[in-house]
């Protein structure tokens, strides 16, 4: 935690930790196999013992980092989302709308110490809905696709 110790050496008045929303689901008994969310809900341990003014800014998937380019060449060549999402929902949220929330906190932080602050995109939907919503914006048909996790190559 080289940036608690940093914080807290230059005295800032507002640290904005950006974690993930599953991290919200975890407890020290309930955890994941994923390394990345561990250390996530890890370091949000760690900052709300180090005593430092904390908000944490907890979005879902990012749109433009995860579903744009991973839908994208399938949606354009097959008319098609291909990804192994089975029934689950998601609500992805744009970049800049986790941007616009952390300017303000960072311009005010006083009101938001101690805060989490979980992001969305504006529906919770499975993919069936995500590709009615492709087809609505494309104007032309696009299905969803349920492939095996061990058929998909993520990339």
């Amino acid at each position: 935690m080289i940036m608690a110790a940093v914080a807290r050496e230059a005295g800032v008045n507002a640290l904005v930790n950006m974690s993930q929303m599953t991290v919200s689901q975890m407890s020290i008994q309930n955890t994941t196999r994923s390394p990345q969310q561990r250390q996530h809900w890890l370091s949000e341990q760690a900052l709300a013992w180090s005593g430092l003014p904390v908000v944490t800014i907890q979005p879902t998937v990012f749109l433009e980092g995860f579903f744009l380019p991973l839908t994208g060449p399938s949606v354009r060549e097959r008319g098609r989302i291909e990804l192994p999402f089975g029934l689950g929902k998601t609500s992805p949220v744009a970049a800049a709308d986790v941007a616009r929330v952390i300017a303000a906190v960072l311009a005010d932080p006083d009101p938001h110490l101690g805060r989490i602050y979980e992001l969305t995109g504006p529906r919770s939907q499975d993919m069936h809905g995500v590709a009615q919503e492709y087809s609505d914006a494309l104007n032309r048909e696009v299905t969803y696709s349920d492939i095996a996790p061990e058929d998909w190559s993520g990339s």
